[in-house]
């Protein structure tokens, strides 16, 4: 059976990092894992996920910033990014959407909700109707 789509999870909490792919693969997605920060914009020119899961702060990199990069990539416009956080303040979570992001998740989350936010934004991406697409189109 072919997967529902690729998602990259990327935690530096190991334990998170196999309950996410627990989950996602359960749920048919395929799932490639990554526990370091220098590594993911590499990763997702090679992998070329349908998806990113990405941890704001981890000890090698923050999420925000590659957040930002990978949304000056015009191949990653379309890919959902949601970000995990264990903050949840105002000014992180406005930081998140404007560096791209298309939503947020607290830790700890529950796993139905991470399942419907992935839905969501898998279907919104189909339809080229993700928050950060409508935010490019009007910055250009």
């Amino acid at each position: 059976m072919k997967p529902l789509a690729k998602i990259m999870a990327v935690d530096d909490e190991r334990i998170i990092l196999d309950n996410i792919e627990n989950l996602l693969k359960g749920s048919g997605y395929d799932v490639v894992k990554l526990g370091k920060a220098p590594l993911v914009e590499e990763t997702v020119r090679k992998e070329r996920p349908n998806m990113i899961l990405l941890d704001v702060r981890m000890p090698d990199g923050d999420g925000l910033d590659l957040c930002k990069n990978l949304r000056q990539d015009p191949k990653n416009e379309s890919m959902p990014i949601l970000m995990l956080t264990g903050l949840d303040d105002e000014p992180t979570i406005v930081r998140a959407l404007e560096n791209g992001a298309d939503d947020y998740l607290t830790k700890p989350f529950k796993f139905d909700e991470l399942l419907e936010k992935i839905k969501a934004l898998l279907s919104a991406a189909e339809k080229n109707a993700l928050p950060s697409q409508r935010a490019s189109k009007k910055t250009k």
